[in-house]
């Protein structure tokens, strides 16, 4: 009973601000036009509550797919609050999109680490043509999604070991993963860090060794998977 208890303690401490804030009424909305040859996407957030909500912050990716299958990212971030009943403009991106380019556009709203309203959007010039077409509800949740951005080729010898170990399991993780190279002191030492819900969950630093950047990518894909299994653990007990 004792290692139970022990355990729950933990998972609560490491996750407790994981916990869902069902008293919020917040939409997020993600909209956008086209303007020239540019297209203009818009991030609003609108607070359907009588309440002035504080401390709240966004996070608000664009993926961008080209023709050739490789993919492109920009992201803002910002913290806001809401009074009662009113829409605020939270961010605006313009992107270019060519033919057989895909533009894809999430944003989350959080307070803490919760996530408390998300939307999504997907754009192609077939879209355009159609005006405005937001995903289905049921299709908003990011599964298996990888954002890399690696500086060296040992920072993306390690991304490769990832990511074959992370596409060759059939469940993917519902939350994405940020892989970050940054530059340290010297003249070819760096830091990769792997982020989950703004959380460091592994970090290391690479040397040009295949075996050691293979088993650094074992290591780093088991501590997502602790992650996730820890993370699900958490929000089942939130239904007791």
């Amino acid at each position: 009973m004792k290692t139970f208890v022990l355990a729950i303690s933990i998972i609560m401490i490491c996750f407790g601000d994981l916990i869902a804030q069902d008293n919020f009424r917040i939409e997020a909305n993600v909209e956008y036009s086209k303007n020239d040859d540019l297209v203009v996407v818009k991030a609003r957030v609108v607070n359907k509550h009588s309440i002035y909500i504080q401390e709240l912050n966004y996070f608000m990716l664009a993926l961008k797919k080209g023709a050739s299958g490789n993919y492109s990212k920009s992201d803002q971030s910002g913290y806001f609050s809401l009074a009662p009943n009113e829409e605020k403009l939270l961010a605006t991106i313009q992107q270019n999109i060519q033919e057989g380019e895909l533009l894809k556009i999430y944003l989350f709203i959080k307070k803490g680490k919760v996530v408390v309203a998300k939307d999504s959007v997907e754009i192609s010039l077939i879209d355009l043509a159609n005006h405005n077409k937001p995903l289905l509800e049921d299709n908003i949740e990011i599964t298996g999604l990888v954002v890399e951005e690696m500086r060296t080729k040992m920072g993306k010898d390690f991304y490769d070991f990832f990511h074959q170990r992370y596409q060759s399991q059939s469940n993917k993780f519902n939350f994405y993963i940020f892989i970050k190279e940054k530059p340290t002191l010297g003249r070819s030492s760096s830091i990769i860090t792997i982020q989950i819900d703004d959380r460091t969950i592994f970090e290391f630093r690479p040397r040009a060794d295949e075996e050691f950047l293979r088993s650094a990518a074992l290591i780093a894909f088991n501590r997502v998977l602790m992650y996730h299994k820890q993370r699900k653990a958490l929000f089942k007990l939130q239904k007791y």
